[in-house]
């Protein structure tokens, strides 16, 4: 994982981070402080929960323990977004799915790799957008990008210096509805 010149401050840095990121309330915060040394902005509340993935400039997590440590995990497996359920109707129009993995972006440039595939039941077709933020000003803006049509696909999106969940939003644009999962 490439943290740049942020490299040195990892360790310690995320320890601040993750113990910090429990009793932080939304805010503007666009510089680093000693109980958060990557400027996180909280976009999302749910980002609050736990596991949390530490994201970097290439899309890579890391998990990120309760207890502050980076990287450390009882189940190796466990140690990227797992994958969340989404079924979405006929019809067209756009559905927003539930929370996914919360994420920290630990720069402005901070990336997460979504992915998505159909499942292997499902006869559906779908269209999926993955949610990323933009700087705005002194604060952050949802946006969704195109990840792909089709079975399966995989995009890097921006979300930048923010504690937020992984979203999506889908549409099946076949002739049935479409059960599909996200990381």
């Amino acid at each position: 994982m490439k943290f740049s010149t942020r490299a040195g401050a990892l360790g310690a840095g995320i320890a601040l981070v993750a113990l910090s990121v429990f009793s932080v309330t939304p805010a503007n915060a666009s510089e680093s402080t000693p109980s958060n040394p990557y400027g996180a902005t909280v976009v999302d509340e749910a980002g609050l929960s736990g596991p949390l993935y530490l994201s970097d400039e290439e899309g890579e997590s890391t998990l990120v323990g309760r207890d502050g440590k980076v990287g450390l995990t009882v189940n190796p497996v466990a140690a990227g977004c797992s994958w969340t359920n989404m079924t979405v109707p006929l019809g067209g129009a756009w559905y927003t799915s539930v929370d996914g993995c919360s994420l920290i972006g630990a720069t402005n440039t901070a990336t997460h790799l979504y992915k998505y595939e159909v499942d292997s039941n499902s006869k559906g077709n779908p269209c999926v957008q993955g949610r990323g933020y933009t700087k705005v000003g002194t604060s952050w803006s949802a946006s969704y990008q195109a990840i792909g049509c089709g079975k399966s696909g995989s995009k890097t999106i921006t979300i930048g210096n923010v504690i937020t969940v992984s979203k999506v939003k889908a549409q099946s644009i076949g002739t049935t509805g479409t059960a599909l999962v996200f990381q």
